[in-house]
């Protein structure tokens, strides 16, 4: 059963809305171009997929999913404390350079979870997004827990989130 579920989710500590607002099309507000790369830092130690959002203004939303971290100063999975089934990265670009800064909830504790947490035993896993008429929307896609293994998990459904 495929359910949509509309929700408000405020992350104006990470974004401004001015950055929504600066461009409502989710084309680059310029042709130049700089190399982006995901460094371990911060305590994100990689993740095994990433959706990019242009926001405008030099600067873009990474979703990724199923997600490595661990503390502030980690910089080999081994020193990973956690895996959270997603996190978010804010990427900014200027003249050619890029720096990103990464987020998930109860960063540098020994329980980590995911930056969209359902508090259920279901999780999220995000797919891709975009900007129209200054509002963010982002496709989560619903997965719970069904066999054993590596691939003991099955599809509950969509939700598509709104941020102002």
């Amino acid at each position: 059963m495929l359910r949509i579920f509309v929700a408000l989710i405020s992350i104006n500590l990470i974004l401004s809305c001015s950055c929504l607002a600066a461009n409502n099309s989710s084309a680059p507000a310029s042709t130049t171009s700089a190399k982006m790369s995901f460094p371990y830092q911060q305590g994100w130690l990689g993740a095994d997929s990433a959706y990019s959002i242009p926001l405008g203004g030099g600067r873009g939303l990474w979703l990724f999913g199923d997600t490595f971290v661990g503390n502030r100063k980690a910089k080999t999975r081994q020193q990973r404390t956690g895996m959270p089934r997603n996190s978010v990265g804010i990427a900014r670009c200027t003249s050619g350079r890029c720096s990103i800064h990464y987020y998930w909830q109860r960063m540098y504790t020994k329980t980590p979870t995911s930056f969209f947490d359902i508090r259920t035993s279901d999780w999220y896993w995000p797919m891709d997004g975009f900007v129209w008429n200054g509002k963010l929307y982002i496709a989560l896609m619903q997965m719970h827990a069904q066999g054993s293994g590596a691939f003991g998990f099955d599809f509950s459904g969509v939700s598509l989130v709104t941020i102002d």
